[in-house]
């Protein structure tokens, strides 16, 4: 299934992913290391959880709606997504894939969100969101502590933190965890390297809750 969790600020976004990727449909799943996070332009981050196909739809389809912030945001993803499950039910795909695009335009961080097979149609999150794995209770912690307010450091802390514990104990989920932060003036993606005092804080994080239990 996989995991995408996406937390916007006043004027930025963080995406923390997993990078457990899979191909298949309900006959079977097969699981590989992959990136989910994809720049677009520059400027745009689509994240795809699920199966590879998200990817897949995306680099077949015709790009005319990539420059979302020249024109209203909200109906040209429902055009993007579309045009998307056009081709999806063309090419006769069945497998599960959900994506995630963010941006921020004249400061306003956006997010949209959908999946095929089509359950709900685009959704519209205004603060924090997840793709794929997302009933899991590790959100909990995005649900629960994330404020707009709070720094970027911070806010990559809180988003690798929640796929982390949910790769603890999803087989779904896998790391390492790739990380992104998305502004107007482009796309900063960290290595896993980079992430290293993170991935040390949230395991004090978890050693603190581990001791509270004691």
């Amino acid at each position: 299934m996989s995991l995408i969790v996406g937390l916007a600020g006043k004027d930025e976004i963080v995406v923390a992913a997993d990078t457990l990727g899979f191909v298949g449909d309900a006959g079977g799943y097969y699981g590989f290391e992959c990136r989910k996070l994809h720049v677009i332009q520059e400027k745009w981050l689509l994240g795809v959880a699920g199966t590879s196909i998200g990817w897949d739809l995306f680099s077949a389809m015709n790009q005319q709606h990539l420059e979302f912030g020249r024109r209203n945001f909200h109906q040209a993803v429902w055009d993007f997504s579309n045009e998307m499950h056009e081709l999806y039910q063309k090419q006769g795909y069945t497998g599960k894939t959900f994506l995630l695009l963010c941006g921020v335009c004249n400061g306003e961080p956006l997010l949209a969100e959908w999946s095929f097979p089509r359950e709900d149609g685009v959704n519209f999150p205004t603060s924090w969101t997840a793709i794929g794995a997302k009933h899991h209770g590790a959100l909990y912690f995005a649900s629960s502590r994330h404020s707009r307010d709070m720094d970027t450091e911070l806010r990559i802390l809180l988003a690798y933190f929640c796929v982390r514990e949910a790769a603890a104990c999803d087989l779904r989920v896998r790391a390492p965890i790739e990380v992104a932060v998305v502004r107007e003036n482009g796309v900063r993606c960290f290595s896993e390297e980079q992430l290293g005092n993170v991935e040390r804080r949230s395991e004090e994080i978890v050693a603190q809750i581990a001791g509270a239990f004691h």
